[in-house]
């Protein structure tokens, strides 16, 4: 007891990751003469230090990196101490600490103490460093992540898995996912993972309700109504359906088109009644429309106003096509084909169509606006200028009608006596006969010329009151006017178309 004694220290791996490896150690004690030393009555007791690797001295004295540690060997018998034992912090910026231990006991008195360099390894997957200033000095450690966290890069830390994914504690390695597999890459800037694709009918999430950039959120999440999301591999959130489409449940569909003869001009619509339909007697060419301009009136109505305020009228009589389909020329610059309807229509402040004026031969029919239209008159009646507004009337009893023209019976017209007048409707009415013919014109259906016959004459042509009259004896009344003044005032004469030798009275 009491000789000088010494100790083989011997630590059985020259590198350790702080904090994390358990040091196996063997500490045997000498004697002066070189023996091992065996235990007394008191168990051994093992004081291990841990200090800077520049430190001078490592003594319970000096600064230590960690509190010191005293294992009790209670073996007497046996004269080495094994233990495992660990370091739990390295100095930062230093590549080792110097360990220090001594072993003694009181009975028998003994002591001895050794120091080894160990070399500090860097955090393995799984663990994050972390930093600590212990007794003025910077230091660091390792400390393993939880099972629901992962770790790119041991200086930026753990990281709290993010809600569409599954974690073991160092890595990715699932996705919280059904139907198919969302895609993430490292950004090893910030030590996570970003979420940077998901699948058709997923929206990428990944922000906070602030708008901000949230790690922990990201995931990817089905389509709610009114979204989709249609691309291979969707990197963004879900979009809103687009005007004319809508989408009524959560899932991974597409949006819908809204059917033929409805429309819809919202964004995001979540419901086929947003589809509205169109107005009475309209449709839409295609599926998913997006505005009330694309209903278009059916083959017989033209669209009066516009935008929510348009109506589909019917269209007016004289404005249909006779092709199969009966469109309404109104609709399509008052063309049928290539052939313009009859008349002059223009469009009233309110937007409806109103005809104006026929052509000359046309009737022009108003007063209800489905029933418009420029008409001809029927064969028996004739129009004097439809352009003026006129009406067509029946033919009398002395004309002949062909649907537009009046001519007088019996070609009278040829002789240029005849005369007819128009009123304001223009209907006309018999002013005027040939020589010879009694004009009657007391009734508009009875009009005529009257021709008085062989052997009678009419003063006046053009005055209904006045009647025939047989012409005188010894008189001929030519062509069966008047008979001529006699001679002198005598009453004598003869006529040319009488024949020679009349007899006078």
């Amino acid at each position: 007891a009491g000789a000088a004694q010494t100790m083989q220290l011997d630590v059985h791996q020259a590198a350790f990751v702080p904090g994390q490896d358990l040091l196996n150690l063997t500490a045997v004690l000498f004697d002066s003469l070189g023996q091992a030393v065996h235990g007394g009555a008191e168990p051994y007791v093992l004081q291990m230090l841990v200090c800077r690797s520049a430190a001078a001295e490592c003594s319970l004295t000096q600064p230590n990196l960690q509190p010191a540690l005293f294992l009790l060997y209670d073996d007497a018998a046996l004269h080495t101490a094994e233990r495992e034992a660990m370091v739990r912090v390295c100095e930062l910026g230093a590549p080792s600490v110097q360990l220090h231990l001594s072993l003694s006991s009181r009975a028998p008195a003994a002591s001895a103490a050794a120091s080894v360099e160990l070399q500090c390894l860097p955090c393995p997957a799984g663990h994050e460093m972390r930093t600590a200033v212990v007794r003025g000095v910077q230091t660091w450690t390792c400390e393993r992540c939880e099972p629901n966290e992962y770790v790119l890069d041991a200086d930026l830390g753990c990281q709290r898995c993010p809600a569409g994914a599954e974690c073991n504690g160092a890595s990715l390695v699932g996705e919280a996912l059904v139907g198919g597999e969302s895609r993430w890459e490292p950004d090893l800037g910030l030590g996570i993972y970003r979420l940077v694709g998901c699948p058709t009918g997923y929206g990428l999430v990944n922000g906070s309700e602030s708008g901000g950039f949230d790690a922990e959120v990201q995931r990817c999440e089905a389509c709610g109504a009114g979204a989709e999301c249609v691309a291979a591999e969707c990197r963004g959130p879900c979009r809103p359906c687009a005007p004319g489409s809508y989408k009524a449940d959560v899932g991974l569909g597409a949006c819908e088109l809204c059917a033929v003869g409805t429309f819809n001009g919202l964004r995001g619509a979540d419901s086929v009644e947003q589809c509205l339909p169109c107005q009475p007697a309209s449709t839409t060419a295609q599926p998913g429309q997006a505005s009330q301009d694309a209903c278009l009136c059916d083959a017989e109505y033209y669209a009066m106003g516009a935008g929510a305020a348009t109506e589909c009228r019917e269209c007016p009589a004289g404005a249909v096509c006779s092709g199969p389909d009966r469109s309404c020329a109104l609709a399509n610059g008052s063309m049928c084909g290539a052939d313009r309807i009859e008349g002059t229509w223009s469009r009233r402040a309110d937007g409806e169509w109103e005809l104006q004026s026929c052509p000359q031969t046309r009737e022009k029919v108003a007063g209800s606006h489905d029933l418009q239209e420029c008409r001809a008159c029927l064969r028996n009646q004739y129009i004097v200028d439809g352009r003026l507004g006129h009406r067509c009337f029946d033919c009398p009893a002395g004309a002949l009608c062909d649907g537009a023209r009046l001519v007088t019976r019996q070609e009278l017209d040829a002789t240029g006596q005849v005369e007819w007048e128009p009123d304001q409707e223009g209907r006309l009415w018999l002013r005027r006969c040939p020589t010879g013919y009694r004009l009657e014109n007391a009734a508009y259906e009875l009009q005529e010329c009257q021709w008085c016959g062989v052997g009678m004459f009419v003063l006046r042509s053009d005055d209904p009151q006045v009647q025939c009259q047989r012409c005188p004896t010894g008189f001929t009344c030519l062509n069966g006017g008047p008979p001529p003044p006699a001679a002198g005032g005598g009453g004598g004469g003869r006529g040319a178309a009488g024949g020679p030798g009349a007899a006078t009275s």
